[in-house]
Parts: C-alpha cells; structure tokens; sequence
C-alpha cells in the first residue's frame, strides 16, 4: 500500500493552487494529482536526484524529482518499512526556487 504524504511547504503550494482561478494552475494542479496517482502505481516514477545532490537538511537518504509544467519540479522521498512504502512529497518547486535548493 502506498501512502502519499505532503509536507507542510507542499501542502501550502497545493492549496494555493487548487484556490486559483488561473487556467495554468488549474492544469498544473490537475497534472500534480495525475503524477501522485503514478506514484502510487511505480514509487520510483521520478528521476533519481544523486545522494551529493540532495540536499543535506532534508534528512533523506533518496530523492527524486518529476518534471511539471512551467518548469516546475515535484520532489519526493521513499521509505520503507515492513508494512508499507511511504512515499512523501518534499516540496512542489518552481525553476528558480529548484535551481537554488538544488544548487545549480
């Protein structure tokens, strides 16, 4: 079973988009739900960010990354334990904010 949680910065930019009116956060919310579906069906759907990458206060030990529209990321972790994967989303992102989290 699979379980997708949102940390607290995702969840805000969730609800952010999911009160706009605005047709490219419609389709992007639209796509963010359609790719947490995917998740759910393949937990490695993402690309594998490298470990020297991620960065070091997230805690985690893998990473990956789902392209959105916009040039927005999505940004999710893996745990596993003996019941379940749990699959948590770190952060919905757009370029610049990514580009400097994940500095590049």
């Amino acid at each position: 079973m699979i379980e997708i949680i949102f940390s607290k910065n995702a969840e805000k930019t969730y609800q952010l988009l999911k009160s706009s009116n605005l047709p490219e956060d419609k389709l992007l919310l639209k796509i963010i739900d359609a790719k947490v579906e995917l998740i759910k069906l393949d937990p490695q759907l993402g690309n594998k960010i490298k470990k020297k990458q991620i960065p070091k206060d997230l805690h985690i030990n893998n990473l990956f990354i789902i392209p959105l529209p916009c040039y927005w990321r999505m940004l999710y972790t893996l745990k596993q334990d003996k019941l379940e994967i749990l699959a948590f989303v770190i952060d919905i992102y757009d370029h610049k904010a990514y580009d400097k989290t994940m500095k590049y």
